[in-house]
């Protein structure tokens, strides 16, 4: 008769270093403010790495308090230590809560675009107060402060400008044309000749349902160049002046 097999023996589980979520505790209040740093600077992409070392944060405390509470008697040392980390993290957030506020709601804004701007080949000025806003396709988009207008429905002016460096004016022109004839939003309502940043250009005036769009349209080195406004209907036309000061302002 065989002798039964004896069974294996179970790998040792290593155990957890007592202290191992300090590393949440700490780093990640770390990577909290540096990617909000970066997501200043470089773009909100780094928002998403800053939630998620905010996350790493309040798993790590949570994990502290655990350990703290389970092993006061056992682990004295490293539990106080624990404590006093959390305690004085939790003061430094007391007392700092409110300019943590204040700077993350600064970063939520659009940044200011008062002065002139100075673009790959052209420039162009905009009024104290206004705000550059990502809008794609655009070089550069200001729009007006909110609360100068319909809450809905913000001024706009910006520059656009062809990947292509082809182009004729006439040919870029009908480009206009064809891409608003196709829309059932726009309507075009004008098509006349017009000097854009010194240069021949056209200006096409577009109307949808809410905006009066004004394009300024030439061709530099046989690159496209549109300078663009946006007035919405809503506010009766009274910002028409100062969106015209900006695309006149409008400089190669």
């Amino acid at each position: 008769m065989s002798e039964p097999t004896p069974e294996a023996a179970a790998p040792e589980k290593k155990s957890e270093h007592p202290l191992g979520f300090l590393y949440g505790l700490i780093g990640g209040p770390l990577l909290f403010v540096f990617t909000l740093w970066l997501a200043s600077v470089t773009g909100r992409f780094f928002y998403v790495l800053a939630i998620a070392s905010a996350v790493a944060f309040v798993v790590g405390a949570l994990r502290a308090l655990l350990f703290a509470g389970t092993s006061l008697v056992t682990r004295p040392v490293p539990s106080l230590a624990v404590l006093a980390v959390l305690g004085g993290l939790g003061f430094l957030a007391v007392r700092n809560a409110e300019a943590v506020r204040a700077y993350v709601v600064k970063l939520r804004e659009d940044p200011e675009l008062g002065g002139r701007y100075q673009g790959d080949g052209f420039s162009i000025e905009y009024p104290q107060g206004w705000r550059q806003r990502d809008i794609d396709g655009f070089e550069v988009a200001g729009i007006r402060p909110s609360g100068t207008g319909h809450s809905n429905c913000l001024d706009n002016a910006g520059v656009m400008r062809s990947r292509r460096d082809d182009y004729t004016l006439d040919a870029y022109v009908q480009l206009q044309r064809e891409d608003y004839g196709k829309s059932e939003a726009w309507a075009l309502l004008e098509d006349k000749p017009a000097t854009v940043g010194g240069l021949p250009g056209r200006e096409l005036v577009v109307k949808s349902a809410t905006h009066l769009l004004r394009l300024y349209v030439t061709v530099k080195d046989q690159r496209g160049f549109i300078v663009s406004t946006q007035a919405c209907l809503a506010n009766g036309g009274k910002n028409e002046e100062e969106l015209l000061a900006v695309a006149r302002s409008f400089r190669f």
